[in-house]
């Protein structure tokens, strides 16, 4: 922002209060508080654009993704950059280490890889990946008839 006022440095000798001084003083407080004024607007506009900005979601509900996996009340949420995503899901058998247990669709890819551990009704911790392909697979054998619990921000 461009500076808006120089100061007149004021002196009790040679610096008189005169007409010409107040008037450059009162301009200056004015320009001020037009400023801080047009900034408050542009704040406010970029807040409104954020709340307004929409919200994608990606919801899978009671979903088996073969014999061995049934996935239960998931979603991955969309808001600008930034996903949430939750994937509860129930195995009735043994899942190996690196099983994909979901491919998410491409807007809900992370840029990365993304690691995160996971809890398992069985009190076993658990890792999983998000790859940029957008599968989530498991880091490890996940013992047999357990609910799982994924929740990871990125």
């Amino acid at each position: 922002m461009a500076k808006r006022y120089a100061r007149l440095n004021w002196n009790s000798t040679s610096t008189y209060v005169s007409p010409d001084n107040l008037n450059k003083m009162d301009k200056g407080i004015d320009d001020c508080d037009n400023a801080i004024e047009t900034l408050n607007t542009q704040v406010n506009t970029l807040n409104n654009n954020l709340m307004n900005e929409s919200t994608k979601d990606f919801v899978v509900s009671d979903f088996s993704l073969s014999s061995i996996i049934q996935l239960d009340n998931c979603y991955a949420q969309r808001k600008g950059k930034h996903i949430n995503l939750r994937l509860t899901f129930y195995n009735n058998a043994i899942i190996p280490y690196n099983t994909s247990i979901i491919t998410l669709p491409q807007l809900y890819r992370p840029a990365k890889p993304v690691k995160t551990f996971f809890a398992s009704n069985n009190s076993v911790i658990n890792y999983a990946t998000v790859g940029t392909d957008g599968t989530v697979k498991c880091d490890g054998d996940i013992a047999i008839n357990v609910w799982s619990f994924i929740y990871i921000s990125y």
